[in-house]
C-alpha cells in the first residue's frame, strides 16, 4: 500500500463528524416511542375511569330499586351502553360484560340486617362493562386497541343503624349569656347551644326496637337504650340546676364559679 493510501485511511478512521448525528437519531426513537406510549397509555386510563365512573353510577341506580325485580333494567339504562343514559362519545365500543347487571345476595350484608328479599331475591347488584379503545401509535408495533373493564358493586338500603355513643360537652362560660345574633338562633349563646342539643337528641333513639316505649328510670335516663349519651359542661353547673340542661324547661341552668385555688405559702 503506498503512502497516499495509508493517510487516506489514517484520516477517515481519526474522523468522528457524524457521530452525533446516528446518537440524536437513535435518542429520538427512544423518546418518540416513549411519548407514543404515554398518549396511548393515558388515552386508556382515561377511557377506564370514564368507564368506571358509569359502571358506578349504574350500579347505584339499579341498588335504589331493589328488591324490585326491574333493577337490573334500571342499571343497564344508567350504564355506558350506546344509546343509554351514560353513554359516552368517546366511548363508542361499551357493552355489558354476559350474565350482568347480576342480583346478588350477600351474606356480608344479610349479617347486617339487609335481608335478600322478593321479588328479586338479593340485596346487592353488580355491574360490569367493558370497553375497546382504539390506539394510535401502538399499531406501530401490532397493538391495534385495548380493551377495558369495570365492575361496580352497591348494595340496597334498609341496613340496621349502629348504635351511637355520643359525649356532649356544653360551653357555660360567662360568655355564653350574651345576645346571639344568628339567623337560625335568638336568645342567648346557652339558649342556641341547648337548642341544638335538642335537636341532636331529637334524631337519636332511647328505645330498643322491641319496645313500645321506654322505661324511664328518672334523671331523663331510660333502661336499656340504643343510643347513650353523656351530657357535661364547662365549668360545672350547680347540681340543683342540672336537670334544666336536657328537660326543656325553658330555664337556663346556673353556672358555677370557677375553683379558687390559694397558692401555697
Amino acid at each position: 500500500m503506498n503512502q497516499h493510501n495509508k493517510s487516506l485511511l489514517r484520516r477517515a478512521h481519526k474522523d468522528e463528524r457524524g457521530q452525533t448525528l446516528i446518537t440524536v437519531s437513535v435518542m429520538m426513537v427512544v423518546l418518540l416511542g416513549f411519548a407514543a406510549l404515554v398518549v396511548d397509555f393515558g388515552r386508556v386510563y382515561f377511557s377506564f375511569r370514564e368507564l368506571q365512573a358509569s359502571s358506578d353510577a349504574a350500579a347505584l341506580a339499579g341498588a335504589e330499586i331493589l328488591p324490585n325485580s326491574t333493577a337490573t333494567t334500571t342499571a343497564t339504562l344508567y350504564s355506558a351502553v350506546s344509546g343509554d343514559k351514560n353513554a359516552y362519545s368517546n366511548l363508542p365500543n361499551v357493552t355489558m360484560v354476559s350474565g350482568y347487571p347480576l342480583v346478588k345476595c350477600l351474606t356480608t350484608l344479610t349479617n347486617q340486617g339487609i335481608a335478600c328479599a322478593s321479588p328479586a331475591n338479593g340485596n346487592a347488584i353488580q355491574v360490569k362493562q367493558q370497553a375497546t379503545v382504539p390506539l394510535t401509535f401502538a399499531k406501530v408495533v401490532g397493538v391495534n386497541s385495548f380493551t377495558v373493564t369495570a365492575t361496580a358493586t352497591a348494595s340496597m338500603r334498609g341496613a340496621a343503624p349502629t348504635p351511637y355513643n355520643v359525649v356532649i360537652v356544653v360551653d357555660s362560660t360567662q360568655s355564653m349569656n350574651n345576645a346571639d345574633s344568628g339567623s337560625n338562633c335568638s336568645g342567648s349563646r346557652e339558649t342556641c347551644a341547648l337548642s341544638g342539643v335538642r335537636t341532636l337528641l331529637g334524631e337519636l333513639s332511647p328505645c330498643g326496637a322491641s319496645q313500645a316505649s321506654c322505661t324511664q328510670l328518672g334523671g331523663g335516663q331510660v333502661k336499656n337504650p340504643v343510643d347513650q349519651v353523656s351530657l357535661l359542661t364547662f365549668p360545672a353547673v350547680t347540681s340543683a340546676t342540672a336537670a334544666d340542661d336536657y328537660n326543656c324547661s325553658g330555664s337556663s341552668p346556673t353556672i358555677k364559679p370557677y375553683p379558687l385555688t390559694t397558692a401555697p405559702n
